[in-house]
């Protein structure tokens, strides 16, 4: 805990989290929606990772959000299950990697189709 970074003093070497849960309070995660992330956030992050793109709701207004708060260069680590079907609590089914393209519009750097141990497929793309 000595080590987390501090959400309300961000640096360039900070690692937060996003969490919708309030029960998921830290000092190094910040509550709220991944689609609607902090304004002053604009092009903080090199890095941003997510096994959970397939739980929005509103699938460009996610992939915008992130895009604003990712610097220049950076990078998307993307997770997501390759052409499986919407469900209740994932409603965002069918993606292929045309579509991450798609809605990222960076250079693909890696790829990998179900490649997890967990079946996700993954992605790495630089915007």
């Amino acid at each position: 805990s000595a080590y987390r970074s501090d959400v309300g003093a961000l640096t360039e070497a900070s690692v937060v989290g996003v969490e919708v849960n309030p029960r998921g309070a830290r000092r190094d995660v910040w509550i709220g929606s991944f689609d609607k992330m902090r304004s002053e956030w604009d092009r903080t992050f090199g890095v941003i990772y997510s096994n959970a793109f397939d739980q929005t709701s509103t699938p460009e207004r996610t992939a915008r959000e992130w895009k604003r708060v990712l610097r220049p260069g950076g990078f998307l680590i993307f997770c997501f299950t390759n052409d499986e079907e919407p469900t209740l609590n994932d409603p965002v089914g069918g993606l292929c990697l045309n579509d991450v393209q798609a809605l990222f519009n960076g250079r693909l750097v890696y790829y990998s189709d179900r490649g997890s141990r967990n079946g996700y497929s993954e992605a790495i793309i630089q915007i």
